[in-house]
């Protein structure tokens, strides 16, 4: 017998079941799959297919023949029942995903909503759970479903973009969505819809830094077109529009009619952008500068590489337009400085450049530079603290320029490495290479020519490490990291303790760099240049004598002792408060290294003032002995001078970066004295303490 017969037997059965549910019996009857499918679809409810799925030998037929079973209940009620059927274990994630992307909008909501189905028993993964819910069309749905996934922004994004207008908006006015999705989500507008939220919604886009430009820059050309087109029925401001003109895409220019436009927005169509995907213009310094006035916002510019007359002209862009950035370039590492940040910094250079001779040496011009350097700024006072900006330091003309307390913002060694590199480039010096070590960078010159003190010349690679050489050209001491070979700075890598913090490690730019100059010879160098007295003594010797005195004229009052050496530091270094790392180091080493000053402990360290919201890094010294019990100084940036506090006073005031902690303790509360951070290695060291000019 075959299907046909087992049909007419179906017609004649009131209980269709009682066939289906017959083992023995649908035996005996000959069929295809497709032939059990037409008759499961001719004679059965939705409830009856899915009581099947109770038989042994509906259960034992294969995976695919109970996925086509399921395809054929038409109820969302019984088909979901169906679906989460125990029976139905071995379907893999290929077959559900077939099944409900062929459903109802009713079952997929039903079977999204129970996330543990969704996700556990038919593994959908979130991608595949946002693709089922961009299909839905009801908004409020969707809404109400991601909140139930814990999806990644774009994914959310991407849902909220099939919203309509009404949604979109709703969800562009929420503060939990970044503003590149808010950005996103209005660029889906049309150009109607778009002016009039622009026209409405000005305060709302300024709240949360949206410009205009920024919405329209990632619209197609279509888009763009229209756009521009219902310009004049925005309440945008002239220069709002005149950056939308100036970031459009150029070939909506023949497709406008520019015979009523004013001709400052022509001059802004004219303009090309870097790159397509940026939302910078391209500036020619050779045009009228004035053009770009108003064009802030879409100005970035790089111009380490300028030329005399190239940084003329971009000195006076400045002024026209003090708010664009200006980038310095450290290996694709941008970093961003302001129109006045960058003036001042070009003017200090500028002074540093008039005082190289015609007549020096490479060698000597390096030498005036990488003092004039260490002069100017310092290593950056909050590293690796919570306030510490890894752009903030490395940015060029922001670390040469001054902070609010008349002291330089600081920096960390790439950015102290690349500003030499740069003022020596700007000088004539291109044979100097940024090199990096195992944590640390530093510069490499290569094949210069070095005099000797006996009158020789050699010539070959050297090393110089302008920010280990901070401290060092800060008090006029020797500088020990300035034209050593890679032998003897990685000697310097070892620390007290034995332990190598292999800074300057780096065998393949390195092992080349065997150029030294002796002693007498570096004196010799920087005498020549007026850094070192005619006898090559450097001026850190006065300051050495003058610490001594104090020390005998003192030497039975520790703590006056102290106050005078730290006022000779205030006398010696007026910004002393606002380069703490060099400070900390002269403090420890000389100023309170003499001989009649013996302590339990002393501490230089940093703080900030628990009232300060900047939390700006306070220099202070902590005494500990039998003479004068505990006792702390800090220095006051407004007064410029230190102050004396109780640890009650203190402890009061001040607060210590996480990062300066031990256990949660500050480190004079430590029982036993620990290895403390060396905050100072990092400006430098007064490596040989200058015994020979004591």
């Amino acid at each position: 017998m075959d299907s046909k017969d087992l049909r007419a037997l179906l017609e004649n059965e009131p209980n269709k079941l009682n066939i289906f549910g017959n083992r023995e019996l649908l035996h005996e009857f000959s069929m295809s799959v497709s032939d059990l499918f037409s008759l499961i679809q001719d004679f059965l409810t939705d409830e009856e297919k899915l009581t099947l799925f109770k038989y042994p030998h509906f259960q034992s037929l294969s995976k695919s023949i109970r996925v086509g079973i399921l395809k054929r209940i038409n109820d969302d009620f019984v088909k979901f029942k169906a679906l989460i059927l125990p029976t139905n274990k071995d379907f893999d994630k290929d077959d559900f995903k077939e099944i409900v992307e062929k459903s109802s909008e009713n079952l997929i909501t039903k079977i999204l909503e129970h996330k543990e189905v969704a996700t556990v028993l038919f593994h959908f993964t979130n991608s595949e759970v946002c693709s089922l819910m961009k299909n839905l069309s009801d908004d409020v749905v969707k809404k109400n479903l991601m909140n139930i996934y814990q999806l990644e922004d774009l994914s959310k994004l991407s849902i909220m973009k099939t919203f309509d207008t009404q949604y979109k908006l709703e969800e562009v006015k929420q503060d939990n969505i970044s503003a590149s999705s808010k950005i996103s989500l209005l660029r889906t507008l049309d150009s109607h819809e778009l002016v009039q939220f622009i026209s409405e919604n000005k305060d709302f886009l300024n709240k949360d830094d949206i410009k205009i430009y920024n919405i329209i820059d990632g619209m197609d050309n279509e888009s763009q077109l229209e756009f521009v087109r219902h310009l004049e029925e925005t309440n945008m401001t002239f220069n709002e529009k005149r950056e939308v003109l100036a970031l459009v895409d150029g070939s909506i220019k023949d497709h406008l009619d520019l015979s009523d436009f004013p001709e400052e927005y022509i001059t802004a169509l004219e303009m090309k952008k870097t790159s397509e995907f940026s939302e910078v213009i391209d500036v020619d310094l050779d045009k009228d500068l004035e053009i770009y006035k108003g064009l802030d916002n879409i100005i970035s510019i790089c111009p380490e590489n300028f030329d005399e007359k190239q940084r003329a002209s971009f000195l006076k862009l400045c002024d026209i337009c003090p708010n664009m950035d200006i980038i310095s370039d450290i290996s694709g590492f941008q970093c961003y400085s302001t129109p006045s940040e960058y003036k001042e910094a070009e003017a200090w250079i500028g002074s540093v450049l008039e005082k190289l001779k015609p007549e020096y040496s490479d060698v000597q011009k390096i030498a005036i530079i990488d003092n004039e350097y260490g002069k100017r700024t310092s290593y950056s006072p909050n590293f690796k603290t919570e306030t510490y900006d890894d752009f903030n330091s490395r940015a060029l003309w922001k670390m040469l320029s001054k902070n609010e307390f008349g002291g330089c913002n600081g920096g960390v060694c790439n950015g102290h490495a690349h500003a030499v590199e740069y003022i020596c480039k700007r000088a004539g010096i291109q044979n100097v290479k940024l090199v990096s070590g195992a944590n640390h960078t530093f510069l490499k010159l290569e094949d210069i020519e070095i005099p000797l003190s006996n009158g020789e010349t050699i010539k070959g690679n050297t090393i110089l490490d302008p920010t280990w050489n901070l401290t060092n050209n800060r008090f006029g001491a020797k500088p020990d990291n300035f034209c050593i070979s890679y032998k003897t700075i990685r000697k310097h890598d070892i620390d007290i303790y034995g332990n190598d913090k292999k800074c300057h490690f780096n065998d393949d730019d390195l092992k080349d760099a065997t150029l030294e100059l002796d002693e007498k010879s570096l004196r010799q160098i920087f005498s020549s240049v007026g850094l070192a007295d005619k006898d090559g003594v450097f001026p850190i010797t006065n300051t050495i004598k003058k610490s001594e005195e104090i020390d005998k004229l003192y030497a039975n009052q520790p703590k006056q002792n102290i106050k005078e050496q730290l006022l000779l530091l205030e006398k010696i270094c007026p910004e002393f408060a606002t380069c703490p790392n060099s400070s900390m180091r002269i403090i420890s080493d000389i100023l309170l290294c003499n001989e009649n000053l013996d302590f339990d402990r002393c501490i230089t360290n940093r703080v900030y003032d628990k009232e300060d919201e900047n939390k700006v890094p306070v220099l202070y010294v902590y005494v500990k002995s039998q003479d004068m019990g505990e006792v702390f100084f800090h220095a006051s940036m407004e007064e410029g001078k230190f102050e004396e506090s109780s640890r009650t006073d203190f402890e009061k005031r001040f607060q210590c970066y996480d990062v300066d902690l031990e256990n949660g303790l500050p480190p004079w509360n430590l029982e036993e004295k620990q290895e403390e951070q060396n905050l100072t290695a990092s400006s430098g060291d007064f490596v040989e303490k200058e015994e020979d000019e004591r």
